[in-house]
C-alpha cells in the first residue's frame, strides 16, 4: 500500500485501520457518544469481524437500538 510507506506504518495496521470504515454508523455514532459497551477497546476492532451490521451489533456487544 503506497500509504504505509508513505505514513512508515506496517501494511496490516492500515488495512486494519481503514477496515474500521465498514462498521455500522450506530456503532461509530455510539462510539463517539460514548454508549460503546464498557468492555469495548481498539484491539477488538483490529480483529477480523463481520461484514454484516447487524452481525457486527451482536459481535460487539450492541444492542439493536444502539
Amino acid at each position: 500500500m503506497k500509504l504505509a510507506e508513505q505514513e512508515k506504518l506496517d501494511h496490516g495496521y492500515i488495512a486494519k485501520t481503514i477496515r474500521m470504515t465498514q462498521l455500522a454508523p450506530d456503532i461509530i455514532e455510539a462510539i463517539l457518544n460514548g454508549r460503546q459497551p464498557y468492555s469495548l477497546s481498539l484491539t477488538d476492532f483490529m480483529k477480523p469481524f463481520p461484514n454484516g451490521w447487524e452481525e457486527q451489533r451482536q459481535h460487539f456487544g450492541f444492542s439493536q437500538t444502539a
